[in-house]
């Protein structure tokens, strides 16, 4: 089942949170609050004139409760300008990781331009290695289209060492595209000719992965022992066993 963080909802907390809004309706409440009771100690104590030293101690004793009331009107305002410089900011990260995310599919769409794919595996990792568990999720499912696409029937593919570091780490953080694929070189339709078994190597993020034919190569991060979910057919280890 695909978790919450991975489809991009939030977690709930714990504790109350007090919104932007919110903040701004204590804010203009406290101000009108302040306002009023200026306006009513005013009266309280000149309405019948001044009378001296009287007065004087009343608007004395006053005087604190002002000032917590005036410190009230800034904490208020403070906060609504805080919650603004926030969303603020967290809009342009989130923009940011945006056109990272469109800037790293873009560059794996230029499959044959070599360069070009590093880069975008590069930029996509930068996602998958962050805290947005969104924009990772998504850059998880673009490297694999590209590994559906380009390495279905083959592990050759010069790219195969960065992705399958790529996806390692977000398999490591609990990533997982929930997608089931094939690596399959029984139909090799690129290379009808080629007789050579492809080396298949172990690639995380997926909740099912199938081999079929090839050589299944060892791979210094992983204990075939303790990999789930991966099933072979008619395949051929490194050590020359075939698999049932």
């Amino acid at each position: 089942m695909i978790s919450k963080e991975q489809l991009g909802q939030k977690v709930t907390s714990d504790w109350p949170s007090i919104t932007e809004n919110q903040w701004y309706a204590l804010a203009i409440t406290s101000a009108i609050f302040t306002a009023i009771a200026i306006f009513a100690a005013f009266l309280w104590i000149f309405v019948d004139g001044f009378d001296g030293d009287p007065d004087l101690k009343k608007a004395q004793a006053l005087a604190p409760f002002g000032v917590a009331l005036f410190a009230v009107v800034t904490f208020c305002t403070a906060s609504w300008r805080g919650s603004i410089n926030s969303r603020q900011a967290n809009q342009a990260e989130s923009e940011g990781r945006a056109k990272l995310l469109q800037e790293g599919a873009k560059l794996l769409s230029e499959h044959e331009k070599a360069s070009h794919v590093s880069a975008g595996v590069a930029t996509l990792g930068v996602l998958i290695a962050g805290n947005d568990r969104t924009y990772a999720f998504q850059s998880m499912n673009l490297l694999a289209d590209f590994i559906e696409d380009h390495m279905s029937a083959s592990h050759a593919n010069r790219h195969r060492p960065e992705i399958s570091g790529v996806m390692r780490t977000g398999d490591q953080k609990g990533f997982n595209t929930e997608r089931h694929i094939w690596f399959d070189c029984t139909m090799n339709a690129d290379n009808p000719d080629d007789d050579s078994e492809p080396y298949w190597f172990f690639i995380p993020g997926f909740k099912q992965i199938h081999y079929v034919g090839g050589v299944f190569a060892q791979d210094s991060h992983y204990d075939i022992d303790n990999i789930i979910n991966v099933s072979f057919s008619r395949l051929d280890w490194l050590t020359g066993t075939r698999s049932q």
